[in-house]
């Protein structure tokens, strides 16, 4: 598990003004934030769209992304499952809102939780009206760019999607594997005696969209340690199933080359010979991560962790580069995140035709 694969939410903060809470973030080096959109840091019934353009000024005064959107939605009046017509078509245009609201801040992802029925109503009723919900709120997502990540949910009245195969079961009566996908929460799902390898047995690691990481006894959204989960093996699950790396987009027979020369210091230092043709966006990336290593100018004794923390922010980060030799054509070469096929969107102003899938953007290849 990386650094910028965490997000802090402002969930904890609920007391604390949001200047406090990106504050803090900022002290303890994390780089993106989860905003659980509630009163008194964001409400979108409050503040509207104007005040999601003023939090994205705000976002970059910090140089801090957004994760994920996460409306609050645990009560009343929001329930995409209630058997009142109105209340439903009420829960779906808030969640429009908020998938507005995901876009305006660059935000590659938002939650929904399943609905929830009176104890004396049909589950089946609340879960065809969820699906239903789920399938409009996708449509509506896809077009700006957003995917729909879906929660499972154990408290009073939600027993739609508590476990990993309730995911499954909702995930393939919604039909947009694309754009709504499950997620984790490991202390829900710890209440269940599931951890992340049974959601990546039920669903496949390309469907998990999003993890909630917390500590529980299970039960309690505790703090990291506060708990007694086995927290250093969910990590090990969650790392088995993913991957890390460069998105590469721009190395084939008719993107621009670079020869190596005064241009490619970094690998003339490593001996490269002059004169060597290749693909720009490879040699660019390369020697730029050489170049930067070089300059931190190790020296050994003391000076050891601080080139050793110089060298983990080149490599765990993107890469600039001369445009348009970076990623999608732009001036950076993107580190293979969680979501950052958002970035490969070229059409700004119809999102939904341009955006790719995580499954389209190849990473790797071989030619044979």
């Amino acid at each position: 598990m990386r650094l910028e694969q965490i997000s802090v939410g402002n969930y904890t903060y609920m007391y604390h003004s949001l200047k406090y809470f990106l504050e803090s973030v900022k002290r303890i080096g994390v780089r993106t934030i989860e905003l659980w959109g509630a009163t008194p840091h964001f409400h979108v019934d409050d503040d509207g769209l104007a005040g999601a353009e003023a939090l994205k000024r705000t976002l970059r005064e910090y140089d801090l992304g957004i994760s994920c959107v996460t409306p609050e939605q645990v009560m009343y009046p929001i329930n995409i499952g209630a058997a009142s017509r109105e209340e439903r078509a009420r829960s779906v245009a808030f969640f429009r809102r908020y998938v507005d609201v995901a876009s305006i801040l660059e935000c590659p992802r938002m939650l929904v939780t399943s609905g929830r029925h009176n104890i004396d109503e049909s589950a089946e009723d609340c879960f065809r009206y969820s699906v239903d919900a789920l399938i409009d709120i996708g449509h509506y997502a896809r077009q700006r760019g957003v995917r729909i990540a879906h929660e499972t949910l154990t408290r009073e009245g939600y027993d739609l999607s508590v476990r990993a195969a309730d995911i499954r079961r909702t995930l393939d009566a919604v039909g947009n594997p694309e754009w709504v996908r499950g997620m984790i929460d490991v202390d829900e799902s710890a209440r269940f005696g599931e951890s992340p390898k049974d959601f990546v047995e039920a669903i496949g690691a390309k469907n998990i969209e999003h993890v909630h990481f917390v500590d529980g006894m299970p039960g309690g959204h505790l703090a990291l340690g506060d708990g007694v989960l086995p927290l250093g093996r969910y990590i090990e699950e969650l790392d088995q199933a993913g991957y890390t790396g460069y998105i590469w987009d721009r190395c084939d027979n008719d993107d621009p080359t670079l020869t190596t020369g005064a241009a490619t210091p970094g690998l003339m230092a490593l001996g490269a010979a002059a004169g060597v043709v290749g693909p720009a966006q490879a040699m660019q990336w390369f020697n730029n991560l050489v170049v930067g290593i070089l300059s931190a100018g190790y020296t050994g004794g003391a000076q050891t962790l601080a080139f050793a923390t110089t060298v983990n922010k080149l490599t765990e980060g993107d890469v600039n580069v001369t445009a348009p030799n970076g990623t999608a054509g732009g001036s950076s070469i993107l580190h293979l995140r969680e979501g950052i096929e958002r970035f490969m969107i070229t059409g700004i102003n119809n999102a939904g035709a341009s955006a790719q899938a995580q499954s389209q953007i190849f990473i790797m290849w071989d030619r044979i």
